[in-house]
């Protein structure tokens, strides 16, 4: 069984033999030869990172842009998160288009609790560190997340 993700299956209908790396260029040309060789291979639709990539470990920086649904991304990438002791995220928060705040928030109080530190990136480059219920209180913000001590 492969997973994809719900954009995987036009990445599969496209793909050229060209990618991101050598590394990704070779697992996909796996998967199309699994697809051709069986049309009928049962595909899992997840919407997880860790799922997607469950041995990724030592990650650097992790971007996200989901269009509100940054921390349902993150909800999703907690092995990811935990087997990447210098990780650095980037999201943006805007309350306005969250897709759950309650994740949000839950998402917030489980990071500060594995030891992260939340900083808000200024227009003119400058960063703040946020207590928890500073963060909470913001509308919009871009914020840089990391481990105590990385920054």
């Amino acid at each position: 069984m492969l997973t994809f993700r719900p954009h995987h299956f036009m990445c599969t209908l496209g793909f050229q033999g060209m990618g991101y790396s050598p590394a990704f260029v070779t697992n996909y040309k796996d998967i199309a030869a699994t697809l051709k060789a069986n049309p009928r291979t049962d595909i899992k639709v997840s919407f997880s990172l860790d799922s997607i990539l469950p041995n990724l470990k030592d990650v650097s920086l992790l971007r996200i842009n989901n269009y509100g649904a940054e921390f349902e991304v993150l909800l999703g990438a907690v092995n990811i998160i935990k087997n990447s002791p210098q990780i650095s995220i980037i999201i943006e928060l805007n309350k306005n288009y969250l897709v759950n705040p309650q994740v949000a928030t839950s998402v917030i109080k489980d990071l500060y609790d594995m030891g992260f530190e939340f900083w808000h990136l200024e227009i003119d480059g400058k960063k703040t560190l946020l207590t928890q219920d500073r963060l909470l209180s913001l509308q919009h913000a871009d914020l840089l997340i990391t481990k105590k001590g990385i920054y």
